[in-house]
C-alpha cells in the first residue's frame, strides 16, 4: 500500500490499483502530509502569538509584584485578571514555543474553545444575572465584565488542555 502515511511501496512490489479513491473524487493524499508542514502563515501566526504572550505577561506580572509584595490587596477583578492574563499567556507561549506539533496545535485548539465556551457562560451569567436578579443595581453587569468572564476563560482554558492530555492519554 503507498500514499503518505504509510511510505512508497517496496521495490518489486506493485501497489493495489483498485486502493486508491476514484479518479474525479476530490480526494488529495498529500493534504495530511502538508498539514504536518510549519507553512510561513503558521510561522508568522506563532510569533505574534509569541508577542503576544510577552505583552499579556508584561500585563499580567505587575499585579502578582504588589500582591506578593503586599503592596496592594487581592480584590475579584485583581484575581480574575491575573488568573485570565496568566492562562492565556502560557496558551499563547505554549502555541508560539510548541505550535509546530499537531499534537500542540490540538491542544491549543482544545483550549481555546475551553476557554471560550466557559467564558461565553460566565460572562453571560455574570453580566444576565444581576441585570434580571436586581434591576435597580446599575453595576451588576460589571460582575460578567470584569469578574465571571476572565475567571471562566481562565478555568476552561484550564479543563481544555487537560481534556485534550486525558484524550490523548498521557
Amino acid at each position: 500500500m503507498s500514499g503518505p502515511l504509510t511510505g512508497p511501496p517496496e521495490p518489486g512490489r506493485d501497489p493495489d490499483p483498485g486502493a486508491g479513491p476514484p479518479e474525479g473524487s476530490g480526494f488529495d493524499p498529500s493534504f495530511p502530509a502538508r498539514l504536518e508542514e510549519d507553512t510561513l502563515a503558521r510561522s508568522i501566526s506563532r510569533g505574534i502569538a509569541g508577542v503576544t504572550a510577552l505583552g499579556v505577561a508584561g500585563l499580567t506580572v505587575p499585579p502578582w509584584v504588589s500582591i506578593l509584595s503586599g503592596a496592594a490587596e487581592v480584590t475579584r477583578f485583581g484575581a480574575a485578571w491575573i488568573g485570565f492574563g496568566s492562562v492565556a499567556a502560557a496558551m499563547l507561549g505554549f502555541f508560539a514555543l510548541a505550535g509546530a506539533s499537531p499534537r500542540a496545535r490540538e491542544l491549543a485548539r482544545r483550549s481555546l474553545v475551553g476557554a471560550v465556551v466557559l467564558g461565553g457562560v460566565s460572562f453571560a451569567a455574570g453580566f444576565l444575572g444581576p441585570i434580571i436578579l436586581m434591576p435597580e443595581a446599575n453595576q451588576g453587569p460589571l460582575l460578567g465584565i470584569l469578574v465571571t468572564g476572565p475567571a471562566g476563560a481562565a478555568v476552561g482554558a484550564v479543563i481544555g488542555f487537560v481534556s485534550g492530555l486525558v484524550r490523548r492519554g498521557d
